[in-house]
């Protein structure tokens, strides 16, 4: 292999390019830039290894096409509207001469990154069950960093995050590398992170700071809770409670106003606020936010909730029967064969003397007692 000198680089410069001829007078390395001279005496530096990939003159390439009044028209109709690699494709033109001509004529661009991913905008125009579910995990979990959204759960809940994202983009969720039991949902978005942050008050480092957001009516209160449920929220399988956990008073404060209707009790933890529920009042929430609701679930809290519905009506069944032999005073065999069966019909009723009336009355009864 050639060892390359000023030399060496002077001679492949005039091989390579019939405009162009190097000034310098050192050669430091492919890492420094030289400086070169071209035909029509502009003088411009550049690195070696970008020349030799046929790279030459950048005033010369932005003059290489002379504006037109048309051109400049669709620069300042579309400067807002079309990213800069649109622009430059259409006009045919460098990056380095649009910006210098919406410089001279005052014509902000539009941000020069390309749009990397797809998002439908439509997602976020106005307020529907979903976006309220969507806004509610990210308060929980969601984080905005820059003009960077993510979010970041447990691979059991992959499913759950993949179907959160489509709902309004192409991009893909991943596993962190070295954390397997991870996932996270990454989208670097100029306009969509404008788009949170003036509209819907998305703030980076918003643990202990974030306050509720005003603009959740109680339409969709039942929405946001659930998506704020399945990103801070628990439900435990022994005792069968449900509870929030959240690091900012402002938000915690107007929360409890919220769930004033669920009888929450709250304990502030070193950092964090705690909130619970007794065991009734979580079945009663998780009610509330499963009950006629056609948006997306995290499936392995909603089939807790299942779960503990199914427990918590049988108890129920079990409860209401034995508070009914104790109070006709007979543990007939057919209480029994009730309790173990969860059903008694209507022959065996008439048999005791007791009917369907004062059956379901009493459980009415007894079901406020539960």
């Amino acid at each position: 292999m050639k060892k390359i000198n000023l030399d060496y680089v002077k001679q492949e410069t005039d091989r390579l390019s019939k405009n162009c001829i190097c000034v310098s007078s050192t050669y430091m390395g492919t890492r420094t830039k030289l400086q070169f001279i071209c035909n029509s005496g502009h003088e411009f530096e550049m690195l070696w290894n970008n020349f030799k990939r046929g790279k030459g003159c950048p005033t010369c390439l932005s003059l290489s096409k002379s504006w037109k009044q048309s051109d400049i028209k669709y620069l300042k109709d579309n400067a807002r509207k079309m990213s800069i690699y649109d622009l430059m494709k259409n006009l045919n033109m460098s990056k380095s001469a649009i910006k210098n001509k919406a410089n001279k004529l005052r014509v902000p661009l539009r941000f020069l990154q390309r749009d990397k991913y797809n998002v439908d905008y439509s997602f976020f125009e106005r307020m529907t069950p979903q976006l309220a579910h969507f806004i509610g995990f990210w308060f929980a979990d969601g984080n905005m960093y820059k003009n960077s959204l993510s979010f970041s759960v447990n691979i059991r809940d992959k499913e759950f995050l993949d179907n959160l994202v489509a709902q309004f983009s192409d991009a893909s969720v991943t596993i962190y590398k070295g954390r397997p039991n991870e996932c996270y949902f990454s989208i670097g978005h100029k306009k969509l992170a404008l788009l949170l942050k003036n509209k819907y008050n998305f703030i980076p480092n918003k643990s202990l700071i974030c306050e509720f957001p005003k603009y959740i009516t109680d339409e969709y209160m039942k929405y946001f809770l659930q998506g704020y449920f399945e990103g801070d929220g628990w439900v435990t399988k022994r005792n069968s409670d449900v509870g929030f956990v959240t690091g900012s008073k402002l938000f915690c404060k107007v929360l409890i106003k919220k769930l004033i209707t669920f009888n929450p009790k709250i304990r502030p933890d070193k950092k964090y606020y705690i909130i619970t529920f007794n065991v009734k009042d979580s079945l009663k929430f998780l009610n509330y936010i499963y009950t006629q609701n056609k948006t997306i679930k995290m499936k392995r809290k909603y089939d807790m909730y299942i779960d503990i519905k199914e427990k918590r009506y049988n108890s129920e069944k079990y409860v209401t029967l034995w508070t009914f032999s104790h109070i006709i005073g007979k543990h007939n065999q057919y209480l029994y064969d009730w309790m173990n069966e969860n059903y008694i019909s209507p022959d065996i009723i008439d048999k005791n003397g007791y009917k369907y009336y004062d059956i379901d009355k009493l459980y009415k009864w007894s079901y406020n007692y539960v």
